[in-house]
């Protein structure tokens, strides 16, 4: 319904804050204490802004590619992600974006 009133007057702002709903979405429903304690009440309040990647990954469980563009491996302070998304929305220094990867554990 927001994005709905939103688009009423300018398409690109309602597409801007569609991204920024994709990026919250998985947030809500991960058991991970650093997203729900810091970032996710940063985003739902707008305080930081966020955008979607996960274009490749909807694409690969569509069947239309034939893998993941982005690797993660398990490193000392957290992962290390590696690959190129070419369909990355609502980015720019400082916003973070939620994304999909293959994981290379170990």
């Amino acid at each position: 319904m927001l994005i709905e009133e939103i688009s009423k007057t300018c398409m690109t702002t309602a597409f801007l804050v569609w991204c920024h709903i994709a990026c919250l979405r998985p947030m809500r429903a991960s058991k991970n204490i650093y997203l729900n304690s810091t970032l996710r009440p940063k985003l739902e309040s707008g305080e930081i802004l966020g955008g979607t990647g996960i274009g490749n990954f909807l694409k690969f469980s569509a069947g239309l590619l034939m893998g993941l563009s982005l690797r993660a491996t398990k490193t000392d302070g957290g992962y290390m992600v590696s690959g190129t998304l070419p369909q990355v929305s609502n980015l720019s220094d400082n916003y973070y974006f939620c994304a999909i990867s293959e994981f290379e554990g170990k």
